[in-house]
């Protein structure tokens, strides 16, 4: 066969494909037979990935109330009745169609339990092939969601500390405790300018925030990714910017530092600093999007920056092992072990919304007190109502 012939006939598929909608879809969606969904409201959506955004999207659109979690941890403590509440799972896997014309696929299968029963009550599988990947796992996901009920009305979306919990609860990732500290009314965090009137910090620090301030300055969200846990913020605030490390990585044995502002309603309001190293290049199951530390941290320390000996940025403090749940499961606490998110995540990030962060010359490690108080101007207290 010419490859005339070949690109003809690719044409001709992709064509063929696109004719009706602009894409091939197709789906199938299954309730259980003796089950009323009519009654559901609540959706709790415990997906990570970039399926996430439509989910809520499709969801608030067919009238649910929607909350986003990072684990099932404290479920079993909700107030929901029987048939109101469902947790929702979906997974897509992304497929080739023609790499000539950049046509891409994806299939999705989505599964909801009731929350008090675990009965499950749903699942559905969709399939899309378009021109983009992003409109392919929209029309994947939304397709594998067909056969949920439209309540009639727009639906919202809620955060977890405004779930009705018989007793009051913090958000948990699986596996890790968030060293985020909360109330139901306000929680804060931490956060390090990477630019001018630019902060980083966790995107779980800010989502669903009325309003947010760092070191009570008004500041407003300009990016965030809920998949890495990042949040870029933008207002009248000043100091010097940190750098962010790209060479070299980070090194097993590397001595850090973690900067923040750990349970603010306890502890002095003063920046807290503590030391330790990095004990692994990778978070649970192998996660290289994370790198380990010893370095402890508290609720509140999430967003901060984990510095090297000269001051450059080696990771966001986003969490750590969640001591009490280890123990119910192995019999044994453990000691020191918190995750941070890696530098080429960081800069991924920070790069996509063209971020003009500075890099550290190399070399250029001081004594630590010197580092200390060289990035204490660069790092301030995030609230969140």
């Amino acid at each position: 066969m010419t490859c005339t012939s070949l690109v003809t006939r690719r044409l001709a598929l992709t064509a063929a494909l696109l004719l009706s909608g602009c894409a091939y879809a197709s789906m199938t969606g299954t309730v259980a037979p003796d089950i009323a969904l009519s009654g559901y409201q609540q959706v709790l959506v415990t997906t990570a990935s970039a399926a996430r955004p439509v989910i809520v999207r499709e969801l608030i659109a067919r009238g649910y109330r929607v909350t986003l979690l990072d684990s099932d941890s404290g479920l079993a403590d909700l107030a929901f009745a029987e048939g109101s509440a469902m947790i929702l799972s979906c997974t897509y896997i992304g497929h080739s169609l023609t790499s000539l014309l950049g046509a891409t696929g994806a299939n999705a299968s989505c599964d909801a339990v009731d929350l008090q029963s675990k009965r499950q009550i749903y699942t559905g599988h969709g399939k899309h092939t378009g021109l983009t990947r992003e409109g392919d796992i929209d029309g994947a996901v939304r397709n594998a969601l067909n056969a949920l009920p439209a309540r009639g009305s727009t639906g919202s979306q809620g955060s977890y500390a405004s779930l009705p919990f018989r007793t009051p609860r913090t958000p948990a990732r699986a596996g890790q405790a968030s060293a985020q500290g909360a109330d139901r009314h306000q929680r804060h965090g931490t956060g390090f300018l990477v630019a001018d009137r630019m902060l980083l910090t966790n995107a779980h620090v800010v989502d669903s925030c009325a309003e947010v301030r760092a070191n009570d300055q008004q500041m407003r969200i300009v990016a965030i990714d809920r998949t890495n846990d990042l949040a870029l913020l933008r207002g009248e605030i000043v100091g010097p910017s940190l750098p962010i490390r790209a060479r070299p990585f980070p090194r097993l044995g590397e001595s850090v530092t973690a900067l923040g502002f750990p349970l603010a309603s306890l502890l002095s309001s003063q920046l807290n600093v503590t030391g330790g190293n990095i004990s692994a290049l990778a978070g649970l199951s192998g996660d290289t999007r994370l790198i380990q530390t010893t370095a402890p941290v508290q609720p509140g320390n999430s967003g901060g920056p984990l510095i090297d000996e000269a001051g450059a940025v080696v990771g966001v403090i986003v969490a750590t092992l969640d001591a009490a749940r280890v123990l119910e499961v192995t019999g044994d606490i453990p000691q020191n072990v918190n995750f941070a998110i890696s530098p080429a995540i960081v800069r991924a990030f920070l790069d996509a919304n063209e971020v003009p962060y500075a890099t550290p010359a190399a070399g250029l490690s001081r004594p630590r007190a010197d580092v200390i108080a060289a990035a204490a101007g660069s790092v301030a207290v995030i609230s969140c109502r």
